[in-house]
């Protein structure tokens, strides 16, 4: 499905500025295509038209005066946090960058944006390495980012040593938690536990080691259920260790992707796995996908997803996605 992308403009006198924000929005908000100036006289030249507009007042008053139509929404980028202007939202300039991203993602814009895209089937996609692969949930972040291109994305990672936090931040709460919260049929307060980060959304992991062995396959579907319920136009599930109802789990997904490395031992035992899902007559597709790093290729120190995405994970990452891969029939 092609989707054409909306237009974001960006102006601000201060060069360093538009430059670090132009370059953050660029690699965290693909579904926008981003115009940015730092000179007034040139922007008072522009005639370009814009569905989302984020720009200093001076920029706003030379727009006004030829005509802020053509601006779309606009928000003003202001230097105090309390800051305000009378018929415009504003934004303080000096927050963190992935405020930029949700209020973008949250302007009744994008929200009509996806009520369209919605218009499709939600997509929920597995991703699992039988050879445990050490940077399995690192690529599973990677792939979720460039999902989050074409939509929503959440990420549900059912890891039992997760490296979650240690990625993307301090995370809400615990898995274990929201387990709860459904069996006690309070469905509505999942959304308190929803991070952002690099474009795509997330629950937090199970922090509670040695609980996930527990969970039964009830507790899974009502957890599958309640994910499917968020608005989500796709949902990246992080399988670690065969669950309870790990079978059936499998029959919720629309697609699976294997996370494989070069050697013969290697493909033997993906093989294996892959003669185990072909044997089960599941209809979802598969793509096997080798990614040749390991963490030791990663700079000491370095467990930021937002400088693994911009170096040379996300590279591969990207390159490999792009080959395509698939195993089995029903191609994405």
């Amino acid at each position: 499905m092609v989707i054409n992308k909306r237009r974001l403009l960006l102006c601000d006198t201060d060069a360093a500025y538009m430059e670090a924000l132009t370059e953050y929005l660029i690699s965290s908000c693909r579904e926008y295509k981003i115009t940015s100036f730092t000179s007034v006289g040139l922007f008072a030249s522009d005639a370009g038209s814009y569905d989302v507009s984020l720009i200093t007042e001076d920029f706003l008053k030379a727009a006004e005066s030829g005509g802020a139509e053509r601006l779309g929404r606009v928000m003003v980028l202001t230097d105090k946090p309390s800051e305000s202007m009378e018929g415009y939202d504003t934004l303080f300039k000096f927050q963190s960058m992935e405020s930029f991203v949700e209020a973008l993602r949250s302007a009744p814009e994008a929200e009509a944006r996806s009520d369209a895209l919605r218009g499709y089937r939600q997509k929920m996609i597995g991703v699992y390495s039988p050879i445990r692969h050490e940077l399995t949930l690192p690529f599973a972040l990677a792939v979720s980012n460039i999902l989050s291109a074409d939509g929503r994305v959440l990420v549900v990672d059912l890891s039992e040593l997760s490296m979650m936090p240690e990625l993307v931040g301090a995370t809400n709460g615990d898995l274990l938690d929201i387990l709860y919260l459904l069996e006690h049929d309070k469905r509505e307060r999942i959304s308190e536990f929803v991070g952002y980060c690099e474009g795509f959304s997330y629950l937090p992991p199970m922090m509670s080691f040695g609980e996930l062995s527990y969970i039964t396959p009830q507790e899974w579907s009502r957890l599958f259920d309640a994910v499917s319920e968020l608005g989500m136009d796709t949902i990246v599930i992080l399988f670690d260790n065969m669950l309870q109802g790990f079978e059936g789990m499998l029959s919720s997904l629309d697609g699976l992707v294997l996370l494989n490395k070069s050697g013969s031992y290697y493909e033997a035992k993906q093989r294996l796995f892959m003669d185990f899902i072909k044997n089960r007559n599941y209809t979802f597709w598969m793509r096997d996908i080798k990614l040749p790093m390991s963490a030791a290729n990663l700079a000491d120190g370095t467990y930021s997803i937002g400088q693994l995405l911009r170096g040379n994970l996300g590279s591969a990452v990207r390159k490999e996605w792009e080959r395509g891969n698939y195993v089995a029939a029903g191609q994405d």
